[in-house]
């Protein structure tokens, strides 16, 4: 059965995920009650915003590898861009909500490189950190693991 999960991983700073199948009617609802009463302000879709990562998993080697460099570098820019926004909206505590479909790695990598940046975390100590708020296994793939290993 799908559900969606809200994580407070800094103050004002808000991660939601997707567990189970596909997104239904009541995971609207439950989302949007819980933008009403943690009066999220900003809400960003990684799930509609990251639609490429890992899809050259699909291919044969010389052109997976082309297009693993290719997630990678749309991957850490658009990390990047977002950083900037979660120190922004932490300091000026305004409720940001960071949404995912079932790809939290895809979150877990934004907020591991967050806390390298900002707070001098290495990896496996932001890893650890960002587990011990979700519930669910935060499981990186090898793709994940490689970027991470060589940003933070």
């Amino acid at each position: 059965m799908p559900d969606i999960h809200f994580v407070n991983v800094m103050p004002s700073i808000w991660i939601g995920y997707m567990t189970g199948g596909s997104p239904d009617d009541s995971m609207g609802n439950k989302l949007k009650k819980f933008c009403e009463v943690k009066k999220i302000r900003k809400m960003i879709r990684m799930d509609k915003d990251i639609t490429s990562w890992a899809k050259s998993r699909d291919y044969i080697n010389d052109i997976k590898k082309e297009l693993l460099k290719q997630e990678i570098l749309t991957l850490v820019k658009y990390y990047n861009e977002k950083m900037p926004l979660i120190l922004r909206n932490y300091y000026s505590s305004n409720e940001t909500l960071f949404l995912i479909d079932n790809r939290i790695e895809l979150i877990a990598g934004l907020f591991i490189i967050f806390y390298k940046k900002y707070a001098d975390m290495q990896f496996k100590d932001g890893l650890v950190a960002l587990q011990s708020k979700i519930y669910h296994t935060i499981d990186l793939s090898q793709e994940m693991q490689f970027l991470l290993r060589n940003i933070t």
